[in-house]
């Protein structure tokens, strides 16, 4: 072994110019000159043309009015890709094409990293690994980020290791070289500052308090004009920490996070990561080939391994690169639950490896013979499996893309991309032939719709307050919605459709106006009437018509049965699966299946028993079924996580109503109103059962309650147009509500009219006449 680490040692540049070749060939045949759906990387370009425009800054372009100073992300990125598009204009190609040379050269900065922390042997298999690995080599082409970031962020430490080599007591140049290097990868991505939250650890705990000193004045001078500037800008002013901070990303309204939440985020984000995504790093997002149980094996075996060589490191010599990991994961660890993804690692995927070896190595090297020698053979042997891994998913995936490149480059455009994605491109280009340029829309992709249409766009504001909603879009001129396409066939919306824009849609529906829609898997194109133009220009869409808003009309019975047994096959083939298992349940219930809705949903409470809303949906589907003590065992079980949910609360008034009377209903019922007043379906509830006991003037409260917030509830007019019946001093009120019940229900106007509504006219008159 010795000769050979000697001859690696002789043939550095050449075994590295063997893995670059490598790298480059295999990123050459999974190269995608698509852009990408996901919107960062038409963003990324946006910003890029804004700092070459002048009076514009460094600001959004796209969206409707005069630009806006952008804060979210820093600027370094656009300003890597500016000088290509100004040359070269907005080419995707070219842009991946840099993208690909700072992952090369992330190869290369690695290489020359660890060959003297780990030694020749286990440095070249590492750096093979990496060179090979399923997650960096896709990320490779991406308008994204993650590659620049990794090569500023391996070119700091680098220069940070030479400084400390080099200059080890006072600042000289390899010094202020790595200080603008940091400096500049923190201007890249913010979550650079652990790089320089690292330098100041390094200093600090090695009492370099003269490099320390100039470190933390650079550092200061460095990041203060943007600091600045993003204090003074007053327009898209938001902030990762600002989107941090929240509980919940889709519904910003129910707050910011505390002591609690945050124990809870990492607790989950440490599950998370240590049973599937540490996996995913050595096999690639696309895992299908691996068991749920053998995934979770590796993913947790790796992510001990990573600990143990981290923490060793950091007990023994506390340096920059072990610093800097320290702090990078503990970010991860405390990100928002909705973004923990693989996606997080991929800059840190080259050290982690390095621990992961590190790892290795300690524990081989606690065998009695021959410690060390085993330790090396190990952590190269380790090295190269990871290596060998890496190169069979990526080629199960080259004949994929092989396909895909030679449609695309006979004009197939589209090839490739998933439904809806052509769908929507296609709604791009009608409407940049088809509206004026100055047209504004609403989209929930608003950066990938301008970059195809050319027309300024926005998203709809992530509130369930529909008004607010309304009031938004209102201002562009048309709205567009898509359809999507899971894996199991099914078509569905995106929860901000569902949640936000289409319950506000369908609050005014006559505002709208189909004037596109694709093929399918549908994306419409919505014109919105101005409140003085809905009489000259009607909608076509009918209040009786709204499937096209509807997910429960978007898959007939035949299509969600396809669905369930793709559904079987999976947790056939990789065991119980909480996901799966609530997919299913709600396909169950959908087609009208409760019984079998009900044993999923049980299922999965027994894999997650805290989840509020899985143990919500199996005590409703046993609510549903009649079987009330099993009902109450979910309902209480909830309760007791949290006794402030309303839904379980008015459900376990409706079964004690039945089971033990109304005053212990009325207990629950109060409960709920407690919480919110304004429930529309506690205060139906708390109606009908003041009705049953006989007071009906304290019912008539709650329920008028209900309609400030249902307005177009039919059964609650029609019990107050009973009620009011009763008085004849009310009998204008009566009126009132049978007028809106025959709006209503149009196949029971005929009735409505001739036995309440003309009688009641006619009574109404005669006594106004007297």
């Amino acid at each position: 072994m010795k000769r050979f680490e000697i001859w690696i040692e002789g043939n550095r540049r050449q075994i590295l110019a063997v893995i670059l070749s490598i790298n480059f060939l295999l990123s050459l045949m999974l190269f995608d000159p698509k852009l990408h759906c996901g919107g960062d990387n038409a963003v990324y370009i946006t910003l890029a043309e804004s700092i070459l425009r002048f009076g514009d800054g460094y600001s959004l372009i796209f969206t409707p009015g005069e630009p806006k100073p952008y804060t979210l992300a820093p600027f370094g990125y656009p300003l890597l890709l500016a000088p290509f598009s100004a040359l070269l204009g907005r080419n995707p190609i070219v842009f991946k094409l840099l993208s690909l040379g700072f992952a090369i050269g992330s190869v290369a900065l690695f290489y020359l990293l660890i060959m003297p922390l780990i030694g020749p042997l286990p440095g070249v298999a590492l750096t093979l690994a990496i060179a090979l690995n399923p997650e960096l080599i896709p990320y490779s082409h991406w308008i994204l980020s993650e590659m620049p970031f990794l090569f500023f962020s391996l070119l700091s430490l680098i220069l940070f290791l030479k400084s400390e080599n080099k200059e080890p007591e006072k600042p000289g140049r390899w010094f202020w070289l790595a200080l603008t290097s940091i400096a500049f990868t923190a201007h890249i991505r913010g979550i650079g500052l652990m790089l320089a939250g690292a330098g100041f650890g390094y200093y600090a705990i090695h009492r370099k308090l003269k490099k320390l000193a100039y470190f933390t004045l650079g550092m200061a001078l460095l990041f203060s004009p943007w600091m600045i500037r993003n204090h003074l800008a007053r327009g898209y002013n938001v902030s990762y920490m600002n989107q941090f901070l929240l509980k919940d990303n889709y519904f910003p309204e129910k707050g910011t996070i505390g002591i609690t939440e945050l124990v809870s985020r990492i607790k989950h984000n440490i599950k998370v990561y240590s049973s599937k995504h540490s996996a995913r790093m050595i096999l690639g997002s696309r895992e299908e080939h691996v068991s749920g149980s053998a995934l979770k094996a590796i993913s947790v075996t790796a992510s001990l391994l990573v600990i143990l060589g981290l923490v060793k490191n950091l007990i023994l010599r506390a340096g920059i690169l072990e610093l800097y990991m320290f702090l990078y994961l503990g970010v991860v660890l405390i990100w928002p639950e909705m973004w923990a993804d693989v996606r997080l690692l991929i800059p840190a995927i080259p050290l982690l490896f390095m621990y992961l070896i590190g790892g290795t190595s300690f524990v081989i090297g606690l065998v009695p013979l021959k410690p060390s020698r085993n330790a090396t053979i190990a952590a190269s042997a380790m090295a190269f499996l990871v290596a060998l891994i890496g190169v069979g998913t990526l080629i199960r995936n080259i004949p994929e893309n092989l396909g895909m490149l030679s449609r695309y480059l006979k004009g197939d455009y589209y090839a490739g991309y998933q439904e809806p994605w052509p769908q929507f491109f296609k709604a791009a280009d009608w409407a940049r032939v088809n509206t004026p340029k100055a047209s504004t829309f609403t989209v929930r992709k608003p950066s990938l719709f301008w970059l195809c249409s050319g027309r300024k766009t926005q998203n709809f504001p992530l509130t369930i307050d529909r008004d607010s909603v309304l009031t938004v879009i209102g201002k562009t001129d048309y709205v567009v919605i898509s359809l999507m396409i899971g894996e199991n066939q099914l078509l569905y919306y995106h929860k901000t459709y569902k949640n936000f824009l289409i319950p506000a849609m369908e609050k005014q529906v006559n505002r709208f106006s189909l004037i596109f829609r694709s093929e399918n898997p549908y994306t419409y194109i919505w014109k919105i009437i101005r409140p003085d133009q809905i009489e000259a220009e009607p909608s076509q869409i009918k209040t009786s018509d709204l499937e096209f808003f509807r997910e429960l009309f978007l898959n007939d019975a035949a299509q969600m049965k396809r669905a369930l047994d793709y559904y079987k096959k999976r947790l056939k083939e990789k065991g119980p699966d909480f996901d799966v298992l609530i997919d299913m349940a709600s396909l169950h219930e959908k087609i009208g299946e409760i019984e079998e809705a009900a044993q999923r949903y049980e299922h999965a409470v027994e894999i997650n028993p805290s989840d509020i809303n899985t143990l919500h949906l199996a005590g409703k589907m046993n609510h549903m079924l009649k079987r009330h003590e099993k009902a109450k065992i979910f309902y209480r079980k909830l309760l007791d996580i949290n006794p402030r949910h309303i839904a379980t609360l008015v459900n376990m008034g409706m079964i004690e109503r039945i089971e033990e009377g109304p005053e212990l209903a009325e207990q629950y019922y109060l409960k709920a109103l407690a919480v919110d007043s304004t429930d529309a379906s506690a205060n139906n509830n708390y109606g009908n059962l003041l009705m049953l006991l006989g007071k009906p003037a304290l019912a008539e409260k709650h329920y008028k309650m209900v309609l400030k917030s249902s307005p177009d509830d039919r059964n609650t007019h029609r019990i107050l147009a009973f009620l009011y019946l009763k008085d004849p001093a009310r009998h204008e009120e009566s009126l009132y509500h049978f007028r809106i019940l025959a709006k209503l229900l149009p196949e029971e106007a005929e009735q409505l009219e001739s036995k309440y509504i003309r009688p009641l006219e006619a009574e109404l008159a005669q006594s106004a006449e007297q």
